[in-house]
C-alpha cells in the first residue's frame, strides 16, 4: 500500500506538471516499516527517474515517534532524502515523543503539530501558550509550521496571529 501511494503521487505530480496546472507539493505519510525499510531509496529513485519530475514537489511524513525512534539513523535517512531533494515533514509533532535538543539536528522542513493541541484551542488557553513557543521555536530554524485538524474561525485566527504559515482542517 506504501509503494503504491507513492507511485499514486508521482504519478499526479507528473499529470499536473504536464498540464501546466499550478499545484501545492503532495505529501505523503511513511509508515515505520517504509521509512525503515532499505529499499526506501532504490524505490524513490526509480519513481524519481521513471515520472521524470522535481523531488521537491514531494514532501514525505514521518510521525515524530517514528523519527524519534532511532534518532541517528532517522538523521541519516532524512540527510539522504534531502539529497534527492525531497522534502521532509515531521507529523504529529509535539505527541511527547519530540526532544527539542534534536531539532537543531534533523535536517527536516517542516513540523506539523499534532490535533491535540487544537483541539481546546482559545484565546489565554495552555494550548495557545504551547503553540506560541512551538512557533516561535519554529520559524528562526527556518522550519515551516503546519497544524491539523482547524475547525473553527477563532482557531484559523488564534494561528495566524501566532505565525503559524499552514493551516489544514474542515474548516478550509
Amino acid at each position: 500500500m506504501g509503494s503504491w501511494a507513492l507511485e499514486e503521487a508521482w504519478k499526479q505530480i507528473q499529470e499536473w506538471v504536464h498540464n501546466n496546472i499550478p499545484f501545492y507539493p503532495i505529501a505523503v505519510n511513511l509508515s515505520a516499516i517504509q521509512f525503515e525499510n532499505k529499499k526506501l531509496f532504490s524505490t524513490l529513485e526509480s519513481l524519481i527517474e521513471k515520472y521524470n519530475i522535481q523531488p521537491n514537489h514531494l514532501i514525505i511524513e514521518i510521525t515524530e515517534s517514528t523519527a524519534m525512534r532511532h534518532i541517528d539513523m532517522s538523521i541519516r535517512t532524512f540527510e539522504r532524502l534531502r539529497d534527492l531533494g525531497i522534502r521532509i515533514a515531521i507529523d504529529d509533532f509535539g505527541t511527547g515523543h519530540s526532544s527539542f535538543l534534536y531539532l537543531k539536528d534533523l535536517p527536516v522542513d517542516e513540523l506539523k503539530i499534532d490535533r491535540e493541541f487544537i483541539r481546546n484551542l482559545c484565546e489565554g488557553s495552555k494550548e495557545q501558550i504551547i503553540l506560541e513557543s512551538i512557533i516561535h521555536l519554529a520559524i528562526p530554524l527556518v522550519l515551516v509550521v503546519s497544524v491539523e485538524f482547524v475547525e473553527t474561525e477563532q482557531q484559523a485566527q488564534i494561528l495566524k496571529r501566532l505565525g503559524c504559515q499552514q493551516l489544514q482542517g474542515y474548516l478550509l
